[in-house]
């Protein structure tokens, strides 16, 4: 019979500000036997709308859960087991099986500031896997860590509600965590997340470097995020801020003035893409406005109904201060306004 040892709510007493999970650890206070406690370890509900809701009794600072999407509950104990399983828990870890933290080929990509339920197909790039330490914290650097921020002021955690894609053998789910404590009395180490399997394909693909977007739809745009590597569907575009990049065919919408909240704004530069490029004066930024996207001369419109794109590098300036450079290589079925823009995207230095 395998042992559960139940810890504390209480956290030890710390000083200063909330912090992201990579900062000062939280640790936990004496443990308190759980008198016996055999399972079931993890608790899944169908939420009858594609999605589920799972908890795990995490408890234990020995022994480790052993989670599958595909069929639960795999295993508890202190080493990992023969079947397959895609997560491991034990306390606010969470940990993907490759790498340091198993022998599988689980990758996940952490989506912050994206919404789960934006979240329909998986990025195309952006992926990790659990490491050895490299920061000499003492902790090794998982993917999945950054799912809380730790309360100094109450001494909990709160999750962070950043949106992943665990891609697995099995398919890609996209999840969240919503608590890790026990609704009924409190008690922490219950992390409880919101998860769904994603869809395959999507209008997103990625080829050496070259990001593909099927905008051959004459009715509905494709949103990406480029910093995630993904396409979206916001709920309501015109008020969302997790896209930068909307293509309707080769008509480009920026997330920025009349299009959407984002603030992003644009400029293009006569420059080639791997050159040095001089960023321009903020003057030379513009956002979308009524009747003048900031992106309008991306492509040339050619007389027989297609496009190509024009010799120029844009500049994405964002609220951060921060700046993309795009490039697009190609309009791919260009007999007509609708096909599929080719382009580069990097982060200015």
């Amino acid at each position: 019979m395998l042992r559960c040892i139940l810890l504390s709510l209480s956290l030890s007493a710390c000083s200063g500000q909330t912090t992201s999970a990579t900062d000062d650890e939280p640790t936990d206070l004496e443990p308190v036997d759980t008198g016996g406690f055999e399972g079931p370890w993890v608790d899944t509900v169908d939420n009858q709308d594609g999605t589920f809701t799972t908890t795990v009794v995490a408890v234990s600072t020995v022994d480790t859960v052993y989670f599958s999407f595909e069929t639960g509950e795999v295993a508890v104990g202190t080493t990992p087991p023969d079947a397959e399983w895609h997560l491991a828990f034990q306390r606010e870890h969470i940990l993907l099986n490759s790498s340091i933290s198993g022998p599988g080929t689980v990758e996940a990509a952490d989506l912050a500031g994206i919404s789960f339920d934006a979240v329909r197909w998986a990025p195309v790039d952006g992926y990790a896997v659990d490491l050895p330490d490299d920061d000499a914290d003492g902790e090794d650097e998982e993917v999945l860590y950054t799912w809380f921020v730790y309360d100094y002021d109450n001494h909990v955690l709160d999750p962070s509600d950043f949106t992943y894609v665990v891609r697995t053998p099995q398919g890609d789910v996209r999840m969240t965590v919503e608590t890790y404590y026990n609704e009924a009395d409190g008690n922490s180490g219950y992390p409880k997340f919101h998860w769904a399997w994603l869809q395959a394909g999507g209008p997103l693909s990625l080829d050496k470097g070259q990001l593909r977007v099927d905008a051959s739809s004459e009715t509905d745009a494709v949103h990406v995020s480029l910093r995630e590597w993904v396409a979206l569907e916001p709920g309501d575009a015109a008020a969302s801020d997790e896209w930068d990049l909307a293509f309707l065919g080769s008509a480009v919408a920026l997330n920025g003035g009349t299009s959407g909240p984002g603030g992003l704004s644009a400029a293009s530069v006569a420059a080639d893409f791997d050159a040095p490029i001089i960023v321009p004066g903020p003057k030379a930024f513009q956002a979308d406005a009524d009747g003048v996207p900031a992106l309008g001369e991306a492509f040339v419109q050619e007389k027989g109904g297609g496009a190509s794109p024009a010799d120029l590098t844009w500049l994405i300036s964002r609220p951060d201060g921060s700046t993309d450079k795009v490039r697009f290589d190609d309009f791919e079925d260009a007999g007509t306004a609708f096909g599929i823009p080719v382009l580069r995207w990097a982060t200015l230095d």
